[in-house]
């Protein structure tokens, strides 16, 4: 151990910085998302996020449809 020299290994992982930012990413994305969520279910308890009908949702959902396959459509000319 007399001869070991700590500065003569080079420890750099270039990968951990990068792995750092993403942790970092997904832990702000997890709390951003978390808030919606809350906000959301406060919505509902306070009545101010209202309710649809499964009728109008269905209309909604078959419009949405029609204007994907319209953009569908069109890319294939």
């Amino acid at each position: 151990m007399t001869e070991h020299d700590p500065a003569a290994v080079e420890r750099k992982r270039p990968d951990t910085a990068e792995r750092q930012r993403q942790l970092h990413e997904a832990g702000e994305h997890d709390a951003w998302f978390r808030s919606q969520v809350q906000k959301a279910m406060d919505g509902i308890e306070d009545g101010s996020n209202g309710a649809i009908s499964e009728e109008e949702w269905a209309e909604k959902s078959r419009l949405k449809r029609v204007g994907l396959q319209r953009r569908i459509g069109a890319q294939d000319r």
